[in-house]
């Protein structure tokens, strides 16, 4: 188990951990997160992110290393190990089984010097469906819990080396956490655009389009089509623009 840098908030201590399956959780922990559950209270179930499909997904053999998808989900736990959140996170060595098609930008980054996979990926296996990417414990404050998962993913990509973090077919909320992110690191000083003035630009339009910001040597990337979002972040990028 690996740790990154614990994120936290104004009333306490997360600590992050990067787990290598869906064996590092339990079931009934993992059906207390909204929307994993036929028992949630808030969000509707969504069974793409059931313990029984990513825990299916994984023991099938068909979501595991030899085929490209090496999992390293982050657990948010308070300081007593009580699980408040969890995003599934994959270790990719291809863009197979995602329907976000980034094979020309892969190309790009290669053209520019870069070495686009290992990538980190956030979502569900093989599933081109909308729903939530940053799961929150039913009964905690969420967008505390969101936010510290969204600055998880900078600290797992940073810690695994990997040269960009998606998180793709996200629900709104998530989406929400992300453009704060995106904001925060804008008052980092960092030559970055807010996501909020570029979304509504994005979602007019039908395909999947992207805006490349260099800056200092990072970028983010801004992926979107009419219903879903992707975020990636480009550490050591070469490029400012896809050819």
């Amino acid at each position: 188990t690996a740790r990154p840098d614990p994120a936290t908030n104004g009333d306490g201590e997360f600590v992050i951990r990067v787990v290598a399956g869906m064996k590092d959780f339990t079931r009934s922990e993992w059906n207390a997160l909204e929307g994993a559950s036929r028992t949630s209270s808030i969000s509707a179930y969504n069974p793409f992110i059931s313990y029984g499909f990513l825990a299916s997904c994984e023991d099938s053999g068909c979501a595991s290393t030899p085929t490209g998808w090496a999992a390293r989900h982050l657990r948010l736990e308070a300081p007593d190990g009580t699980l408040l959140g969890a995003a599934p996170c994959y270790l990719k060595s291809h863009s197979q089984g995602e329907y976000v098609f980034d094979h020309g930008w892969a190309d790009a980054f290669e053209r520019a010097g870069g070495h686009y996979y290992p990538k980190l990926q956030v979502s569900a296996p093989f599933t081109p469906a909308t729903g939530p990417r940053l799961l929150v414990r039913r009964g905690v404050a969420a967008s505390p819990i969101r936010a510290a998962l969204a600055r998880g993913l900078i600290a797992l990509n940073a810690h695994l080396g990997t040269s960009s973090a998606h998180v793709t077919f996200a629900c709104d909320d998530d989406i929400a956490a992300l453009e704060a992110l995106i904001d925060h690191i804008a008052r980092l000083q960092l030559a970055l655009c807010s996501g909020a003035q570029v979304l509504p630009f994005l979602r007019m339009i039908s395909a999947v389009c992207f805006h490349f910001i260099q800056a200092s040597g990072e970028s983010l990337v801004i992926s979107a089509g009419p219903d879903h979002c992707t975020y990636e972040y480009i550490a050591g990028c070469a490029c400012s623009a896809l050819s």
